[in-house]
């Protein structure tokens, strides 16, 4: 064979598996150390990775998180009460009008506002949720937060401030699969419930005073 053609065709080769290795889908890797789900933002926010944090089948949205794998397509519900008074996803001082707690992914620790997010995660149709709070919760509420949840709220413990990244705290506890059905649709009864409340006072809905943030 011409020694040029035979080089026409290596080179032809070697561009099409350059191109290959170039254009084909990249493999996303899923990390198992939550201190890889916070990422920092160029505006000195700590992101919590829904992305990661779910394995790509979660997404934040301000309101809810919207959970969509190859069976399952749900969505969970956020809602919030500062000292009794009940939001939706950002409370705002009713005399300075400043936000001083907020429910979201994005968190900036010691800047005075509450600031934290609950993740559920579904692995082999066991439901999992990762619980991420800053350190502003720390420091206005110290060893009076617990979760509570389930069905019929009958689980509780403390949060304990696990540092996964500087003023960064997670608690990963087993959600209770009771409070699905077969397919995890929407209909979910119960939730989780994290704040200054004990279980009785959950139970009972009293949220006099209370600061709590909830995924229903």
């Amino acid at each position: 064979m011409n020694k040029k053609v035979v080089i026409g065709i290596i080179i032809i080769l070697l561009l099409v598996i350059t191109a290959y290795c170039v254009l084909r889908p990249k493999e996303i890797v899923y990390s198992d150390n939550p201190r890889d789900w916070i990422d920092e933002t160029p505006n000195e926010t700590l992101e919590v990775n829904f992305e990661q944090v779910t394995k790509g089948a979660g997404e934040f949205n301000d309101i809810n998180e919207e959970y969509t794998d190859a069976l399952i397509e749900t969505v969970f519900g956020y809602d919030g009460i500062y000292e009794g008074e009940s939001f939706k996803n950002k409370y705002y001082d009713p005399q300075t009008e400043k936000v001083i707690m907020e429910i979201t992914k994005d968190m900036k620790p010691n800047d005075g506002i509450l600031q934290g997010v609950i993740a559920e995660r579904i692995d082999n149709g066991n439901p999992v949720a990762f619980i991420f709070l800053d350190e502003d919760w720390k420091n206005k509420l110290g060893k009076t937060v617990n979760i509570v949840w389930g069905a019929e709220y009958q689980n509780t413990k403390k949060f304990e401030y696990v540092s996964i990244k500087e003023g960064i705290y997670m608690n990963q506890i087993a959600d209770d699969k009771n409070r699905f059905n077969e397919f995890f649709d929407n209909v979910h009864q119960g939730g989780i419930v994290v704040g200054d409340v004990s279980i009785n006072d959950v139970k009972e809905g009293n949220t006099d005073g209370k600061t709590i943030m909830m995924l229903s």
